[in-house]
């Protein structure tokens, strides 16, 4: 690792990590997108399986269902939500504090690279 490292810095290549436990804040798409269609999925199962009792469900079926949950999920409104609650837009510079990224900060190697 402290070779990659040691190259991208001597390459002017900018090492760029994300904290962990924080796609609730630096994925979109996984916040307003995911948990809905998730549910609408259930309930769109639950719902076929009422109104089809003692089927199972086919390869035919299930794009309905799918697509049904979809429709339900993937709106202009979820989507805008989404980038608005992590902050990606509008921007928002008060969703992350600094203790945030403590646990991805690359340590200062230049003290341990002039021990060498």
């Amino acid at each position: 690792m402290l070779d990659v490292v040691l190259y991208c810095t001597d390459n002017g290549i900018v090492i760029c990590t994300f904290p962990p436990h924080r796609t609730h804040q630096l994925q979109p798409l996984v916040v307003a997108m995911m948990g809905p269609f998730t549910m609408k999925v259930a309930q769109k199962h639950n719902s076929w399986l009422l109104n089809n009792a003692g089927q199972k469900i086919s390869t035919n079926s299930l794009p309905g269902i799918i697509r049904d949950a979809f429709d339900l999920s993937f709106t202009q409104g979820n989507i805008t939500a989404g980038f608005k609650e992590t902050g990606v837009w509008l921007l928002d510079t008060t969703v992350f504090i600094d203790e945030d990224f403590e646990s991805s900060a690359m340590t200062d190697l230049s003290s341990f690279c002039e021990e060498k």
